[in-house]
């Protein structure tokens, strides 16, 4: 099975599972939940606040080594507020994705600054030791104000040219909070500091009161840096809409004209307004030479687009504009089975049940294979209604039941009403094994 498929059917198992038979099922499922965790696959957030409330080391483990992207953005961030020096390095030095991660460090210093004494930071292969390791400045700039005065200096040491005065003064100021008057004057030694900076250093080092000169000078600086002119505030929204005044204001064309106008259309060019269509004319001349992908998706965009240029849009580019209709063809027409399908049903489903375009029961009973449109609803945001309560119900809280629809999962090519049908036959032929908590009310009711 490739891992991707694995990781998703955990998923879905214990989305089913829901809140009250989570805790019950995660033992069970150990190493399938590790891999789970480690992987970029969606989690449910039920079995997310279970991981956090067991304070399982290896769970929580995984959770912060996992190479994600923005989707697992706030599990991170949750991760980084425990404070914990444990999770800490992983957390900052794992190479993720986007601009996030450095929000994410610099939640992972400042729970760090809640307990800074604590032995763990600078235990062997720590947060610290990474960051007198690196030398990076996308590395160490999260780390400017760091509540560790050797990594501050450290920062300053390495990418102290490319800070201005301000940068300086603040890691200054954290120095001073975190290290006492003794590491802020050691500052002064420090060669890459702005002079203005070095002088300041030293009078503070000198003060009664050195917090008031940091401060003082942290406003100066301000002043300093802002800019003596500024644009008038309406001036640019102003050039935007007489720009706009000169785009193309000729009435929609229609009839052949439409034809020609599409036939002609090339991205970022001869962009136009549709007006009313004529969609038999459009149907017919797509029949005779099919539209691009790029007219389709112009066409597919009006709420009324006949489903065969849907369905056409869908398999140029597998996204569809958020107007288009979503025609049931859609769901039954694809063969879902292909693994590079895997995220377009998702699409599909959350969308097509958020607007009413496809009955939960309708989906449950027609739509295959189960495992991937188990894999695909909605997670805890739309309501799944009672079609997927009165599935869930015939499972109860039978472990042979659940884990013969998991064992089913991997290679039922049915539908979803007839893959639990096939896990309730099953559990028949094994002992009943009753989970600790009762079913109770589940995030599909």
């Amino acid at each position: 099975m490739v891992t991707y498929e694995r990781d998703a059917l955990v998923s879905t198992a214990f989305q089913l599972a829901g809140p009250s038979l989570t805790s019950a099922l995660l033992p069970r499922f150990r190493q399938e939940t590790l891999a789970l965790l480690r992987s970029r696959e969606r989690l449910p957030a039920h079995l997310v606040d279970e991981v956090f409330a067991s304070g399982d080391r290896e769970l929580l483990e995984a959770l912060a080594g996992a190479r994600v992207g923005v989707e697992r953005e706030g599990v991170l961030l949750r991760l980084a507020e425990l404070a914990d020096p444990g999770l800490a390095r992983a957390l900052y030095s794992e190479p993720l994705p986007g601009s996030w991660r450095q929000h994410l460090r610099s939640t992972v210093l400042g729970a760090a600054a809640v307990h800074p004494a604590d032995p763990g930071w600078r235990a062997p292969g720590g947060l610290v030791d990474f960051l007198l390791s690196a030398t990076a400045s996308y590395d160490l700039l999260p780390a400017l104000e760091a509540p560790f005065p050797e990594v501050v200096r450290h920062v300053l040491e390495k990418i102290g040219t490319s800070l201005d005065r301000q940068q300086q003064l603040r890691a200054c100021r954290a120095t001073l909070t975190h290290g006492g008057v003794h590491e802020l004057g050691a500052l002064a030694e420090v060669p890459f500091l702005h002079s203005a900076v070095t002088e300041v250093v030293r009078r503070a080092e000198a003060a009664q009161d050195p917090a008031a000169v940091l401060e003082a000078a942290e406003r100066a600086a301000a002043e300093a840096a802002s800019p003596g002119e500024t644009a008038a505030p309406g001036q640019a929204a102003a050039g935007e809409a007489a720009a706009g005044e000169t785009e193309e204001t000729a009435p929609a064309p229609t009839g052949d004209e439409l034809v020609r106008r599409l036939r002609e259309l090339r991205y970022g060019y001869g962009k136009f307004p549709l007006g009313g269509v004529d969609w038999e004319l459009l149907l017919a001349e797509h029949k005779r030479e099919p539209f691009p992908g790029l007219q389709l998706g112009l066409l597919a965009a009006r709420p009324d687009c006949p489903d065969e240029l849907v369905l056409a849009a869908y398999r140029r580019s597998s996204r569809l504009p958020d107007t288009s209709p979503l025609p049931w063809r859609l769901l039954t027409e694809t063969d879902w089975k292909d693994g590079y399908h895997h995220d377009r049903l998702a699409q599909l489903l959350r969308r097509g049940i958020r607007d009413g375009a496809y009955p939960v029961d309708r989906v449950l009973a027609e739509v295959r294979p189960a495992s991937r449109v188990l894999a695909s609803l909605p997670h805890g945001k739309e309501p799944l209604g009672p079609a997927m309560a009165g599935l869930l119900e015939t499972l109860g809280d039978d472990f042979a039941a659940w884990r013969a629809l998991y064992s089913l999962l991997p290679r039922f090519t049915g539908s979803s009403t007839e893959l639990f049908a096939a896990a309730v036959e099953q559990k028949g032929q094994a002992p009943r094994q009753k989970l600790p908590e009762a079913a109770g009310s589940r995030v599909f009711r």
